[in-house]
């Protein structure tokens, strides 16, 4: 019979597990804003997937298209695709996160300002708005991405011709 004491220990363990995973996620954001390809797909399996759906203009992808990267490898590639020119700014709001033994999920919602230079130095800005809809599992290295699906849900954009400023950087 379980007692209320293992009831709370076990409760009680599942927070610390939701806390892993927002370390997760936040390591997920300062990894593509300020990171590589590999460190960023070092957060998922290795046979993990990363799913955009409703994309708007997210370059290096045309505008309708959406894309699913498998495995550690096309992840790391995908994500170093933006380091000419890109910068973002994911700022994650809370996630609603459940934990299911060796597997979890997440909904969250996120707003991710984007500037983009063209070859003249002229920048675009724009912002969008979305949900990722998150699997993790658990290995030995500890909670994973197993498969995140992006959906767009608002992107607006600012076009100004003066020279972008300078990168900001968290060294």
């Amino acid at each position: 019979m379980i007692t209320d004491l293992e009831k709370r220990v076990v409760a009680l363990e599942e927070r610390v597990q939701i806390l892993d995973i927002l370390h997760l996620e936040g390591e997920y954001s300062r990894s593509w804003d300020f990171g590589s390809g590999e460190e960023w797909a070092s957060l998922f399996t290795e046979d993990g997937v990363f799913e955009m759906r409703s994309t708007v203009s997210v370059a290096p992808l045309p505008a309708g298209q959406g894309a699913k990267i498998e495995g550690r490898k096309a992840l790391a590639e995908f994500r170093a695709a933006f380091d000419l020119g890109w910068f973002f700014l994911h700022q994650m709001h809370l996630p609603s996160c459940r934990i299911n033994g060796e597997t979890a999920e997440a909904v969250m919602f996120f707003e991710c300002p984007i500037k983009a230079s063209d070859t003249e130095g002229r920048a675009a800005i724009s912002r969008e708005v979305g949900v990722y809809k998150v699997q993790y599992r658990r290995t030995a290295e500890g909670w994973k991405i197993a498969r995140r699906v992006e959906e767009a849900v608002l992107r607006d954009s600012m076009f100004y011709f003066g020279r972008p400023e300078s990168k900001l950087s968290l060294a």
